[in-house]
C-alpha cells in the first residue's frame, strides 16, 4: 500500500516550518485529554503503517487506517497534532515525499511527507 518514496518533490510544496502560533495550538490539540483516545488511535496507526512497510510511515497508507465510508475516524485535527508531537519527540524523522492518492479531497497527486519510524521509540508505552 505504501506509495514509491521520491527524493524530491516535483513540485514544490506549499507546506513550510510550523510557526510558533501554529506549533501552540498543535500543543493544545496533542495535550487535550478529550483526544486522549483520538492520540491512541492515530500512534496505532502510526505502529502498525511503520511495522508493514518497513519503517515507512506513508501517508496514503496511514489514511486509509484512519478512515471509513464516512470519512475520518478521528477529529482530523488530532492527526497532524500526533504526528507533530512524534517528531518533535524524535519518533518519526522526515524520509520524503510521496504522491498523494485516495484522498477525497482535491490532494490526490500533491506531495505529501513520508517518515521513518523509530519502531523502539514507538514500542515504548
Amino acid at each position: 500500500m505504501a506509495g514509491r518514496l521520491m527524493t524530491a518533490p516535483t513540485r514544490t510544496p506549499v507546506a513550510g516550518p510550523v510557526d510558533s502560533a501554529t506549533a501552540a495550538d498543535l500543543d493544545l490539540i496533542h495535550a487535550d485529554p478529550l483526544h486522549a483516545s483520538d492520540r491512541a488511535t492515530v500512534v496505532a496507526a502510526v505502529r502498525r503503517t511503520a511495522s508493514e512497510h518497513g519503517g515507512l510511515v506513508d501517508p496514503n497508507a496511514l489514511r486509509v487506517l484512519l478512515t471509513n465510508e464516512h470519512g475520518s475516524t478521528v477529529t482530523p485535527g488530532c492527526i497532524g497534532a500526533t504526528i507533530c508531537a512524534l517528531k518533535r519527540a524524535g519518533v518519526l524523522r522526515f524520509a520524503g515525499w510521496v504522491e498523494t492518492t485516495g484522498s477525497r479531497t482535491r490532494n490526490n497527486g500533491k506531495q505529501a511527507r513520508a517518515y521513518w519510524a523509530d519502531l523502539a521509540l514507538l514500542e515504548s508505552p
